[in-house]
């Protein structure tokens, strides 16, 4: 799967025609903000950032105009010795309230690696994220928007691993800029 959103970014962003019939690119975004999990002894505090790129649907029905299509590349580093790194495929339905405000429904699951020891993982290494947001967007120009948005997220490596799979769900509160072409 990784291989093949990596080919659809290589692809569309040199112009290929036939992934350019499909999808348009459609802005690119940056975001950072706060990250609270509740684990068994402490709480795990992290500060995410990330680089996310969307590409949207070219002739879309009525049902599928104001939805993107987006992967979303993070790191979270966290209070506790450690790190959160990952890639996230995420659709995005936004509604237009008006030119100026836009808000928004997204979720999405991919891979992440767990850097970190904790009673509900046991060691560090593969898992996955899983992802429901809500937000809005601002727009002071056409081109240049303003995120401001909440993520809850759930973390788990859907037991694949031989260690305890006991999840870890957190409350993300994200604010970004999202430039669009």
């Amino acid at each position: 799967m990784f291989k093949t959103l990596v080919l659809i970014i290589m692809l569309s962003l040199n112009g290929c025609a036939t992934i350019t019939e499909l999808l348009k690119l459609d802005g690119i975004s940056t975001l950072t903000g706060y990250n609270n999990a509740a684990i068994k002894g402490t709480d795990l505090q992290a500060i995410p950032m990330a680089l996310r790129i969307d590409w949207a649907l070219q002739n879309p029905g009525f049902l599928l105009e104001h939805i993107t299509l987006g992967l979303e590349s993070f790191t979270y580093p966290t209070t506790r010795p450690g790190v959160i790194i990952g890639i996230t495929p995420l659709t995005r339905f936004i509604y237009p309230i008006n030119e100026v405000l836009k808000i928004y429904l997204e979720g999405g699951a991919g891979p992440i690696y767990l850097g970190l020891k904790t009673h509900e993982q046991e060691k560090p290494g593969f898992s996955f994220l899983d992802q429901l947001g809500l937000g809005i967007e601002l727009h002071p120009t056409q081109k240049l928007g303003i995120i401001l948005g909440y993520r809850l997220t759930h973390m788990s490596h859907a037991g694949l691993l031989r260690t305890k799979n006991r999840g870890i769900e957190s409350n993300t509160i994200l604010l970004g800029l999202r430039f669009r072409y």
